[in-house]
């Protein structure tokens, strides 16, 4: 179907949100399931027999900018009681009153010289909002009052030239099996304890991205190989390194599988078992931003600015 693109709005988010969510069931409710096959769709590299069903719908585009000017392409804010927080380009993190916008409170950390383009998105658990930085730390603060709990340093810089010094947590913190994981740009990845920071494991890593999990793993992509790590004792489960110099998006974790876009448009579905791949199809001239998931549904939109909804079945 065609693409409604709304443009970029300032306006009342619960409005907005509204309005979406009925454009979505009015022009989507029909066309989730029975999808046309995807023109290009290679076969599966391997006999597990997943098919990819496909269905083109209409999208919204809107930016909300509350309280000043956050960034449109920065990461989205999120909702906790009576507060949404926010994570703003300069790498501070702002609470705002849900009823009218006013600020709360706010929460600067000190931005290195040359950071990577991107910020983490904070989440919220507990009653605490946990975020990553571009000085390549994590930190807790309490959502009803920002407050300081923890502050830990994924990785520190190291290195003669600010290159060498890149050490962003720009990937969301991952909360599984009651640990959080945050990952570094030339760093490590970390299990660390909710409650005080603790590092209960870590291991050389290096990724701008998100982190997913699943079947007890934490999937992360490293420089364009995808990982397989045990959520419990850092074990490299398994290792795909046949798409390098693809320009991966984050993983995501859907079903028995594990599923990344490329820069060239194709979206590759790997089992979670064992990495090995199962499907992949061309949905666009390039996909670069992190996959959703909604209701057993993923959402995929393309650099051309084609979002696509997949399903993905077994053959019989």
């Amino acid at each position: 179907g065609p693409i409604q693109r709304i443009g970029y709005l300032e306006a009342d988010l619960a409005k907005l949100t509204a309005a979406y969510e009925r454009h979505i069931h009015s022009n989507n409710s029909s066309d989730r399931t029975t999808g046309p096959t995807v023109p290009g769709a290679a076969a599966p590299p391997s006999g597990d027999g997943a098919a990819l069903e496909v269905a083109d719908t209409h999208m919204a585009a809107v930016a909300i900018y509350p309280a000043g000017t956050i960034a449109a392409e920065g990461p989205a804010p999120v909702a906790w009681q009576d507060v949404v927080v926010a994570q703003t380009a300069d790498d501070r993190l702002i609470a705002l009153e849900a009823a009218d916008g006013t600020q709360r409170w706010a929460y600067d950390s000190q931005v290195p010289l040359l950071t990577l383009r991107g910020t983490a998105t904070p989440v919220v658990e507990d009653g605490f909002v946990f975020a990553g930085f571009g000085d390549g730390h994590v930190t807790a603060v309490d959502a009803a009052s920002g407050a300081p709990l923890w502050n830990h340093r994924v990785m520190l810089p190291q290195g003669r030239t600010e290159l060498d010094r890149l050490v962003d947590v720009d990937g969301t913190p991952l909360f599984a099996a009651g640990l959080l994981f945050a990952a570094s740009y030339q760093g490590k990845l970390k299990a660390l304890r909710p409650n005080d920071g603790t590092v209960v494991w870590e291991l050389p890593a290096s990724t701008h991205l998100n982190l997913a999990q699943g079947y007890g793993h934490i999937y992360l992509v490293d420089n364009d190989a995808v990982l397989a790590i045990g959520q419990r004792d850092a074990a490299v489960v398994w290792r795909n390194d046949a798409l390098k110099n693809r320009g991966l998006t984050s993983p995501t974790a859907f079903g028995n599988y594990v599923l990344v876009g490329d820069a060239e448009g194709y979206l590759h579905v790997l089992a979670q078992s064992d990495g090995r791949f199962v499907a992949r199809a061309k949905l666009g001239k390039g996909l670069r931003t992190p996959l959703a998931e909604v209701d057993g549904v993923v959402y995929a939109i393309s650099d051309d600015g084609r979002l696509t909804a997949l399903e993905i079945k077994r053959r019989s």
